[in-house]
């Protein structure tokens, strides 16, 4: 888990990504921007890993302060298990908004990395934040279950 010197640097290279106006510099309209997510997305239901990473890591950087987008990054780069990239997109998610969807994302990586201690930690967090709704808290416990299962 990021330590607040750390998540306060996440914020900082964030801030200074949105200033320098990456989408309007490049011409990059609004609804552009939402097909280059939605063709990221596409490419996560077809399977197409690369693809997907390579348009949603596109899109993050022309709205870095969207914390949605680099959940999808994390998506991304778990479904290609590239796990240490995957945690830091997800840390910079996080670091936008905390969710118990983001934690339990995290956890994952953590587990798959072999870093157990880290992987509890934010399951701890995920926990802390559990959502309201039933059935919202039943699929994060059964995130959080299968994570347990070693794999």
């Amino acid at each position: 888990m990021m330590g607040k010197t750390e998540e306060t640097g996440v914020r900082t290279a964030i801030s200074a990504l949105t200033q320098l106006g990456l989408a309007e510099a490049a011409g990059w309209t609004p609804a552009e921007r939402a097909a280059l997510l939605r063709l990221g997305r596409d490419g996560l239901a077809r399977g197409d890993w690369m693809t997907a990473c390579g348009l949603l890591e596109y899109a993050a950087l022309l709205d870095p302060d969207r914390a949605e987008t680099w959940e999808l990054v994390a998506g991304a780069r778990m479904a290609a298990r590239r796990w240490a990239e995957a945690l830091a997109a997800v840390e910079v998610a996080w670091a936008l908004g905390r969710t118990w969807r983001r934690a339990t994302l995290a956890a994952l990586c953590c587990a798959r990395l072999g870093d157990a201690a880290a992987a509890e930690r934010w399951r701890k967090a995920a926990r802390d934040r559990a959502p309201d709704d039933e059935e919202e808290y039943r699929r994060m416990e059964r995130a959080l279950e299968d994570q347990e299962v070693p794999s």
